[in-house]
């Protein structure tokens, strides 16, 4: 009885832990999206700057993650980084097996471009799969496996 007990409050545990860190996802996403469309463009530039820096690690995870035939899952990366230049956070987004990969592979250096300002969340989305349509631009940077025929 007793290690029912605390296997149950274990998993309510969990599963608060799990809440939490999804909605400080979603916070920091919705952060970076309007971050990205601020007016004088100073969001999507840094944005673009980040991605530079972090495309050869983020192909690099995409490589090692990419699927035969491919999944089109996704994985969605937020990275906050200080005014010094050090990331402080990373989070990702969905739990699925491509995004599960990508946070074990995925090495950022600690040093990325400076920030407009401290704690700048920037967002990029790698995917498994050729990029779909979408209607409207995404607040992010998008990088895709394979090509539409």
């Amino acid at each position: 009885m007793k290690g029912t007990l605390a296997l149950l409050l274990v998993t309510i545990a969990a599963s608060f832990v799990l809440d939490v860190a999804g909605g400080e996802f979603e916070r920091l996403s919705a952060e970076a999206a309007k971050k990205y469309t601020i007016a004088t463009h100073e969001g999507s530039q840094y944005a673009t700057k980040f991605s530079d820096w972090s495309t050869e690690p983020m192909l690099h995870a995409m490589n090692v993650c990419e699927s035969q035939p491919f999944t089109n899952r996704h994985c969605d990366i937020v990275a906050v980084v200080a005014a010094d230049e050090h990331i402080r956070r990373v989070l990702y987004s969905p739990s699925n097996a491509y995004a599960d990969c990508v946070r074990k592979d995925l090495r950022l250096g600690a040093v990325a471009p400076k920030p407009p300002c401290d704690n700048w969340p920037v967002q990029i989305r790698l995917i498994d799969g050729p990029r779909p349509k979408y209607n409207g631009d995404k607040p992010f940077i998008i990088l895709s496996s394979g090509h539409e025929p």
